[in-house]
């Protein structure tokens, strides 16, 4: 059988469309090819982030046949590796095909993992049976999805869940929403050397006691002078206290982070920067933002980090819209 694998993911789902299983029978011991049959296979498998439940839907086309195959016989099955448990695994078994039929298989899944993310993968065995008086060339085809493609945990969240961790989520920060803590980033990403969030992805820093400490060190060094002119004036740091590429985790200080007075004229509807100290080669900033905007981009951050399950190390992109 030639197969063909091409897996697409996003955080929630992964699915495939190109499989390609071509099943030959032969005469011995001549080697007469006296049958072929070609399968074309899907999957689409989905997850929850508040479930350990995945559903594998997959289906099964006979494209073309010939010969004593013109009718083939086939058994699909699944199975998913440990710790994971296989619910449902069964697909079908001896279905007969006509040429142009599908034939739908349901496979199901789950995980119980206890204060860990357990990883796995799903692996799948299709077996046409062979004629009688017939040899088969290679009368099973296996495959499987990429090796510990899925995550399940009972770490982030109330409830357990389960995702592609493979897959990099974005954070989506709006100026409209976030006003000035917006701008903010966006300075950071565009004019300083890391990019952090938009050319370098950032790593969720789960310890609390640690990010509070990378928030002390950037805002609290003894440098921060509140502006009278912004609104409720906070020190909204980039990249986040709650990241592995905090400049408190990098072990710089506010002192050496650029600092900046994002703002807004309402004369002409355009938002500008006031540098206070920029360089161009900080690898962190601080700006001066309202504090309910700086506490809402926190807030949006804790419902990806919940709703997708971003655990310790796990990456993620954080874009920047109007």
């Amino acid at each position: 059988m030639d197969e063909a694998n091409t897996w697409w993911v996003n955080r929630l789902e992964t699915c495939i469309h190109g499989i390609t299983l071509v099943y030959t029978v032969i005469q011995v011991p001549t080697g007469t090819v006296l049958g072929t049959a070609t399968f074309a296979v899907s999957h689409e498998i989905e997850l929850s982030a508040t479930s350990v439940e995945l559903d594998d839907n997959a289906a099964v086309t006979l494209v073309a046949s010939s010969g004593v195959l013109v009718s083939p016989i086939a058994s699909f099955s699944a199975s998913c590796s440990a710790p994971c448990n296989t619910d449902d695994g069964s697909g079908f078994t001896l279905e007969t095909f006509t040429r142009g039929e599908t034939e739908d298989a349901f496979f199901t899944y789950s995980d119980d993992p206890s204060n860990s993310a357990d990883l796995f993968d799903t692996s799948y065995v299709f077996t046409v049976q062979p004629p009688p008086n017939t040899v088969p060339v290679d009368p099973t085809a296996e495959w499987s999805t990429p090796t510990d493609l899925f995550r399940c945990d009972d770490v982030v969240s109330a409830n357990d869940g389960c995702v592609i961790p493979a897959f990099t989520p974005e954070l989506q920060v709006s100026v409209s929403t976030h006003g000035a803590a917006a701008i903010g980033i966006l300075f950071a990403q565009d004019y300083l050397p890391d990019g952090w969030g938009y050319t370098t992805e950032l790593t969720r820093l789960a310890d609390d006691a640690a990010a509070e400490a990378n928030r002390r060190r950037i805002c609290q060094d003894g440098t921060w002078v509140p502006d009278p002119f912004v609104r409720d004036d906070s020190c909204d740091e980039y990249a986040f206290a709650r990241s592995r590429q905090s400049g408190g985790q990098l072990g710089l200080t506010g002192a050496d982070c650029a600092e900046v007075i994002p703002w807004f004229d309402e004369t002409d509807g355009q938002w500008y920067i006031d540098p206070i100290r920029y360089t161009g080669q900080e690898r962190c900033s601080r700006a001066h933002v309202p504090r309910d905007e700086n506490s809402l981009v926190g807030s949006t951050l804790g419902v990806l980090t919940s709703q997708l399950r971003l655990l310790d190390h796990d990456r993620y992109w954080v874009g920047v819209y109007a």
